[in-house]
């Protein structure tokens, strides 16, 4: 082990290249032989293509007496359409998935009574944070400072409370 160190997972002097790196001289050369030659073949297909190929194919079907042309992924959501009529279950399910998928249910936009109906409470609901003066920050950073003035004050008693609990019974007991 001539190269790296304990650092980067050798032993012996660290790499002039840089933690992990390796000597550009021994990396493969272009146009040389394959350094996997037991790699995916060349002209080989992912599974993308070899599904785009396969359900994407253009069969003869007859569907109700006539002969038309499809793809085989058409094929197969007629045949979803046509059990889900028959009552099949699993087919219906699946029916409504694709529903949901590519035909979403619309949202009606609100009519005006609606809207007016909803600006009318939030108009209200406006005036009851200016009468309780929400929106006023001086007032408010005037109550936080005093909420702990009070929550100070609490404490120093809390403590004047507990020495005068131990002085006085102790006199009242000898007393």
């Amino acid at each position: 082990m001539t190269r790296g160190n304990a650092s980067n997972g050798g032993g012996g002097q660290p790499s002039k290249w840089g933690r992990g790196k390796t000597d550009p001289d021994t990396w493969w050369e272009k146009g040389g032989p394959s350094p996997n030659p037991k790699g995916r073949p060349r002209g080989s297909k992912n599974q993308k293509t070899l599904y785009q190929e396969a359900f994407g194919a253009k069969i003869v079907v007859n569907i109700d007496g006539a002969e038309k042309e499809m793809t085989k992924r058409e094929l197969g959501y007629h045949q979803v359409a046509t059990k889900s009529a028959a009552g099949d279950i699993k087919a219906f399910q699946i029916q409504r998935e694709l529903d949901e998928k590519y035909e979403p249910v619309e949202v009606a936009p609100p009519t005006p009574e609606e809207s007016a109906a909803d600006y009318k409470t939030f108009k209200a609901h406006l005036e009851l944070l200016r009468t309780f003066r929400v929106f006023e920050k001086e007032e408010a950073d005037e109550f936080a400072a005093q909420r702990n003035d009070d929550d100070n004050n609490d404490d120093e008693e809390e403590d004047y409370d507990d020495e005068d609990s131990d002085g006085e019974d102790a006199d009242d007991d000898n007393g």
